[in-house]
């Protein structure tokens, strides 16, 4: 049965829509408040003529406002592009001014995985505040020119007190792996070559160990066989050392130690990289490396310096160091445990602990969490989405490992029944332990700009049944 649209007879408005109305609600209002000085209301009255010029503006605007909401805002076409209207992103969100701030910025770079702003003096001074570096530009305090100054005095001779520049910082940053370069933090190198039937892996260690290191920039000149004027490879005990001379000038030679996974296969590993071209091919892969790396640290100093705050400035971009942690534990296992599950939990378990991960998320992922839309936008705007403020305080470099908090996460591991003999030993970038960090039994202290990552090989995770 076809619907018929029609007319209704008697008129049903709004009271905003009825002028009638809205003229005798006038008159009303202006008999009880000037009846001893008006007392004409007819339609020649100057007055009646603006009440019933406004009566009639309010009716339009009843009639208009009565649409519905998405016919007020949008076009023709169902867009909003009046420029009434902000986003949440827009109106919410803030230049950066905090640590977690400046460490969603860079985190959201693509190839970072995490970030620190550490202060490049540990020590305080009164105050409790960092003490300055050594490499900062003194300023002076003129009170009688009501100027900052480099000179440490005045005009007269006056010796100016000086002002101290807290801002100077540096910035730890922790890269994504390499698909085929493997861990861009470390200027380590794991390779492989083919000789015969065998596949020969090995790992290349540089003579320096970070990307800023001078030495770091003598990659580009050597990795091709024509710029490399002389190398000499030396078998020590397991690993090789191979020098890369460019010039005759010392300070132009590369130091690159070599380390077969199997120490047999040394001899094979010398003649292997007993030829310039061999070598080159190594040093491209470093250089390879470098590239990457320097270019993240060009778009972190981009992003640092537009969006720095005033007296701030950041002295160094650093990959993050790894500080290598051997656990020694006895753990006793119910009888029906699966050890091979226990041990693989033990692991994940440290490893979340000592790095907790980081995720971004979309705006409904972190709704569903309970969180609010101020607390989510609040912060830097970011590209590749949100990150949990929480996930951030946790993902800090530590300044010390408390076996309790590993010990807690360990017994909830199905199939642990106890844990006995807890030592805890940290390594430096050689291998060598810690002096201050060696078979700890409740505290590990560390600097608070290393990462700490779990050292299998050093460990000894003994499992008990029965």
């Amino acid at each position: 049965m076809n619907e018929q649209t029609t007319i209704s007879k008697n008129r049903e408005v709004t009271s905003a829509q009825d002028y009638q109305f809205l003229r005798q609600e006038g008159l009303k209002y202006i008999e009880s408040l000037s009846q001893q000085l008006w007392t004409d209301y007819n339609a020649h009255d100057p007055g009646i003529t603006m009440l019933e010029a406004l009566a009639y503006v309010i009716t339009e605007l009843g009639y208009r406002t009565n649409f519905e909401i998405t016919d007020l805002v949008t076009g023709s076409d169902g867009f909003i592009q009046n420029g009434t209207f902000f986003t949440a992103r827009n109106i919410l969100s803030n230049a950066p001014v905090t640590e977690l701030d400046y460490r969603k910025l860079l985190i959201d770079i693509p190839g970072i995985a995490n970030a620190w702003l550490v202060a490049c003096t540990s020590a305080l001074d009164q105050d409790g505040f960092p003490i300055p570096h050594a490499a900062e530009q003194n300023i002076f305090i003129n009170v009688l020119e009501d100027k900052l100054s480099f000179a440490n005095k005045d005009k007269y001779n006056t010796p100016l007190p000086k002002l101290w520049i807290r801002g100077l910082g540096k910035v730890i940053v922790e890269l994504d792996s390499h698909p085929l370069l493997g861990d861009l933090n470390s200027t380590t190198l794991h390779d492989g070559f083919v000789s015969g039937n065998n596949y020969i892996e090995l790992e290349i260690i540089p003579e320096f160990h970070h990307w800023n290191h001078t030495k770091a920039n003598l990659l580009k000149y050597m990795n091709k066989p024509s710029k490399i004027k002389d190398i000499t490879v030396t078998a020590v005990n397991d690993h090789l050392i191979v020098k890369v001379k460019r010039s005759s000038n010392p300070a132009q030679t590369l130091r690159l130690v070599l380390k077969p996974n199997n120490p047999s296969e040394i001899l094979l590993a010398k003649a292997h990289f007993n030829t310039e071209a061999t070598v080159a091919g190594l040093i491209q892969k470093l250089l390879d490396k470098k590239t990457i790396v320097d270019q993240v640290y060009t778009e972190v100093h981009h992003r640092l310096h537009a969006n720095r705050n005033f007296t701030e400035d950041y002295i160094s971009v650093e990959t993050v160091e790894l500080t290598p942690i051997a656990f020694c534990v006895d753990i006793d296992l119910a009888s029906d445990a699966d050890v091979v599950e226990v041990m693989a939990a033990l692991q994940i378990v440290v490893e979340n602990l000592l790095n907790p991960p980081l995720h971004f998320y979309t705006l409904s992922q972190l709704l569903e969490q309970g969180k609010s839309s101020a607390d989510i936008f609040v912060g830097p705007k970011l590209i590749h989405g949100f990150l949990n403020d929480e996930e951030l305080v946790k993902a800090q470099l530590p300044t010390e490992i408390h076996a309790s908090d590993i010990i807690a996460e360990w017994m909830k591991i199905p199939g642990v029944l106890s844990i006995r003999n807890f030592l805890m030993t940290a390594y430096d970038t050689f291998g060598t332990p810690i002096p201050n960090a060696i078979n700890k039994e409740w505290r590990l202290p560390l600097n608070g700009a290393v990462k700490p990552i779990l050292h299998l090989k050093k460990s000894k995770l003994l499992l008990f049944k029965k």
